[in-house]
């Protein structure tokens, strides 16, 4: 290769390098500045259904957690194995194989697994999901309904929080959505539950025979219906034997 050839073939490189640059800065800028969610937001506990081969994995991986932060990488990495990005599908809140997901789906099971982590390790660190609308691109709210809210994950950690997003990072996106997130997120609301996981062949719930007898309340109306029956018709047969004695007739 000639000494003109070469020079061109990195001024090429150099051409694309910076063009990737610029398109990088461009990527981040949108990422982490010109995405928004909120700024109404609503809170919900997760309510994934964890399977029991599944919820053995997460014991195992809760030995080495020691704090909310451990709990935090061990159920991103958890949700990164388990799932990835699909939409054309019916949302799904059980998880066992791996599978495609959506934001919702992804947000329950990182929310659930670490919630299951914390309290197998003795934590008091707490994650609830939140659905935020509408959601926006650079000022501007996407037109489709399946974009127009978004599913992410708040931890509360004492008086701490961290907003975590567990779709953004397994697109190598970051997890963190603290500069995204418009207007406040009230986290009131009841104490959460302890987390369980499905048992291993549950018995299903027996079959309920329906009781077709009458209610109490339906038979003591029937009776009272019969009594006034029976005092009319007695009613009308007093009268009727008072007219025959004022006209003289006897019955045999």
């Amino acid at each position: 290769m000639g000494d003109g050839a070469r020079e061109g073939l990195l001024g090429l490189l150099l051409r694309l390098l910076v063009a990737l640059g610029l398109l990088s800065l461009v990527f981040v800028g949108v990422r982490w500045y010109g995405l928004g969610f909120g700024p109404v937001h609503r809170v919900r506990e997760p309510a994934a259904d964890l399977s029991p081969t599944l919820a053995r994995d997460l014991t195992a991986r809760a030995a080495e957690v020691h704090d909310s932060l451990a709990a935090e990488e061990a159920a991103l990495q958890v949700t990164a194995d388990l799932l990835y990005f699909g939409f054309r599908h019916r949302t799904d809140l059980h998880f066992e194989h791996a599978r495609q997901a959506n934001g919702v789906e992804y947000a329950e099971l990182f929310a659930s697994a670490f919630n299951y982590l914390t309290h197998e390790a003795g934590l008091t660190a707490h994650a609830r999901v939140v659905r935020s609308q509408p959601t926006s691109l650079m000022g501007l709210n996407p037109s489709h309904p399946a974009m127009q809210v978004h599913d992410w994950v708040v931890i509360a950690d004492g008086s701490l929080r961290r907003y975590v997003d567990p779709m953004l990072h397994d697109a190598w996106l970051g997890a963190d959505v603290s500069r995204n997130v418009q207007g406040a997120v009230d986290m009131r609301g009841p104490a959460p539950a302890p987390v369980r996981a499905r048992r291993a062949n549950t018995p299903g719930r027996p079959e309920r025979i329906p009781n077709n007898a009458p209610h109490i309340s339906t038979i003591r109306r029937a009776e009272q219906k019969r009594e006034q029956a029976d005092k009319a018709a007695h009613g009308r047969t007093s009268s009727a034997l008072k007219w025959m004695e004022k006209l003289g007739v006897s019955l045999p």
